[in-house]
């Protein structure tokens, strides 16, 4: 007759051992799948970051260019706040007539000139000048139009004028003070 073969079977502690082996297996691609998804979770919320800052920037890149296109000054503009600029502190003028009487009358008028003259920037003011120009009213055109030098005035300076006498015959009825000066020597 034919042969009865034993049946194989496997031993209590490879059958155990196969079952954790397959826990462990199945243990692994979960964590992997866990911490796949929480990498890509990670990701995704640096990535919504980096576009919310990116967005942020866009925003202030925006504000600062509205900004700066009606804010903003040239090159001239610069120069021009930085120049020397001459304003006269407490400049005052006397106008005194005197009146002679050897064999007539004849009418004599005085302007004293004096007070400060101040460089209100940084930058020196050269060639500084005073233009006095007076009118008289026996004169059509300037009784007076003469120039009180001045020199240099230094950045954030000052210079004394007077007293400086001009003599007008007649009246003087009408007369300027004007400063003027150079940016360069």
């Amino acid at each position: 007759m034919g042969e009865i073969k034993p049946k194989k079977t496997v031993s209590r502690n490879v059958a155990v051992a196969l079952g954790i082996v397959c826990i462990l297996l199945i243990a692994i691609i979960a964590y992997f799948s866990v911490t796949g998804n929480s990498a890509q979770n990670s990701y995704n919320n640096l990535q919504n970051s980096y576009n919310n800052l990116q967005n942020q920037f866009n925003d202030l890149n925006t504000t600062y260019n509205n900004y700066t296109s009606t804010h903003s000054h040239t090159n001239a503009d610069y120069d021009s706040m930085w120049a020397p600029e001459l304003v006269l502190i407490n400049l005052t003028t006397i106008n005194d007539t005197v009146i002679y009487y050897p064999s007539f009358a004849v009418r004599i008028s005085w302007l004293n000139v004096t007070g400060y003259v101040v460089n209100v920037h940084k930058n020196w003011a050269y060639n500084c000048t005073l233009h006095v120009v007076a009118y008289g009213d026996a004169y059509v055109g300037a009784a007076i139009d003469s120039y009180i030098n001045l020199g240099t005035i230094a950045g954030e300076s000052w210079a004394n004028v007077g007293p400086n006498l001009y003599k007008v015959a007649g009246d003087i009825t009408n007369y300027t003070i004007t400063p003027q000066w150079t940016a360069s020597p």
